[in-house]
């Protein structure tokens, strides 16, 4: 199976995609840490953060879609861009996130 930069298999990176464009408030999604970094392992979890008019509600159910419901084999970690207080992983996340979706725009794995 082809992988992409983020060690992910190329049909789960559609999968994702899919599942954030369920919600019409999510504007952008980025995956940062070491999967963004390229130092990632086997079994690294998914970090990815969300932009838009996020509530609790749209947190909570993405993160159930994705740990839950799909079969794909990685932990996702997700973060509301917006509603964190930590500057440093706001600025981790500007320094090497890379955007995987934004509504309306298509963003090539």
């Amino acid at each position: 199976m082809k992988s992409n930069r983020f060690g992910l298999r190329s049909s789960d990176l559609e999968d994702i995609i899919k599942t954030l464009k369920q919600f019409d408030n999510i504007c952008e999604a980025i995956i940062f840490g070491s999967r963004a970094k390229g130092n990632y392992k086997h079994g690294s979890d998914v970090d990815i953060a969300i932009k838009g008019d996020i509530d609790f509600k749209t947190l909570t159910h993405l993160s159930y879609l994705l740990n839950e419901e799909s079969l794909m084999p990685y932990k996702f970690d997700i973060v509301n861009y917006g509603g964190t207080q930590h500057h440093d992983l706001k600025e981790h996340i500007d320094r090497i996130g890379i955007s995987i979706y934004h509504k309306d725009i298509l963003v090539s794995a």
